[in-house]
């Protein structure tokens, strides 16, 4: 390439350095890839645990709670229906004293325990949410639901049964509303544990639900109580009556 000259304003002629084309330039030097690669560093494996963890004591706490509510609840059942058979006598039922002084025993014993765990048991959930996502209490709600569940079903197809074979009394009728509503309220409510399992629920809510346990379960004790006293009475009046015809029927025999 020709070097060209340029004249200066002073006459003087300057080469100028050729310009170099893009492709004329000289190739640059690019660093080299280095050809070995650092293998990835890889986390070791963690276990994630998709339930809460429960104490000890906290899931003991929540198995003596069911077992109170089957006791309590039973104890109901049991002296709703004894209540029945009171104020609507059935010929072929005898009304037994025995039985009423059981479920009466049964409601005292198991109603202030149910009472007291259903409160101590929710106030810890309020605390501490996330306990309820815990197995044991998942797996003791689901296994309340199967058997209310079950106990509805069996009710059902007994009743059916009972109209198919124009059985069906007012007092097989007041029984069987008497288990609907426990079993059937029992079983709303832990579905409805079921489904708000990731939301608070305020404590007030538990405090009026144990409000209103406390309540039915005084006004069972005490239409028990009064119930049983009627019914101590009657017997003894027919106690009397068996000893005195009795007594009549040996002084015709002397």
């Amino acid at each position: 390439m020709e070097e060209q000259l340029v004249k200066s304003q002073s006459g003087l002629e300057t080469p100028i350095e050729p310009k170099l084309s893009p492709s004329n330039s000289p190739p640059t030097a690019t660093p080299a890839l280095s050809q070995t690669t650092t293998p990835q560093q890889q986390n070791p494996p963690t276990t994630k645990f998709p339930h809460a963890e429960e104490s000890m004591w906290s899931t003991f706490q929540n198995i003596i709670t069911f077992i109170s509510l089957a006791f309590f609840t039973g104890s109901l059942h049991s002296l709703w229906s004894l209540f029945v058979d009171h104020w609507f006598p059935v010929t072929t039922r005898t009304f037994r004293l025995y039985g009423l002084n059981g479920s009466i025993a049964t409601l005292l014993v198991s109603a202030p325990f149910f009472v007291f765990l259903f409160i101590n048991t929710n106030k810890k959930y309020v605390q501490e949410p996330e306990l309820k996502k815990a197995r044991s209490k998942k797996i003791l709600n689901y296994i309340v639901l199967v058997v209310t569940f079950i106990i509805l079903l069996v009710r059902t197809i007994s009743a059916i049964n009972t109209a198919l074979n124009d059985a069906f009394t007012i007092n097989f009728g007041l029984s069987l509303l008497i288990t609907f509503v426990i079993s059937g309220t029992i079983f709303t409510y832990y579905l409805y544990e079921v489904k708000i399992e990731k939301q608070i629920a305020p404590m007030s809510k538990y405090i009026a639900g144990s409000i209103i346990i406390s309540l039915v379960a005084v006004a069972t004790l005490i239409t028990s109580l009064s119930v049983r006293a009627k019914v101590k009475q009657k017997e003894q009046l027919i106690n009397q009556v068996h000893v005195s015809t009795l007594t009549a029927n040996a002084s015709q025999i002397e």
